[in-house]
């Protein structure tokens, strides 16, 4: 889990898309993603910019999947 690299919303966004979840709605400067059963996180939309460590964290820990299958396909 110490070993997160950083990278961009849009690689996050991808990423979470790879693993079944699509963007169902986006309020200001923020995209909701779910999956089929009703699962989901929040992204930030800020083309460009990298995610910290912390906001990685807490979408892995939202999606319910292990940090190294999130990392997997980066």
């Amino acid at each position: 889990m110490n070993d997160f690299k950083t990278f961009t919303i849009q690689k996050n966004k991808k990423r979470s898309v790879d693993l079944g979840y699509k963007p169902v709605r986006q309020r200001g400067s923020h995209v909701f993603f779910e999956n089929s059963h009703g699962r989901g996180t929040v992204v930030p939309n800020h083309p460009g910019e990298d995610i910290g460590r912390g906001l990685l964290r807490k979408i892995i820990k939202d999606l319910e999947i292990e940090p190294d299958e999130f990392m997997k396909g980066i």
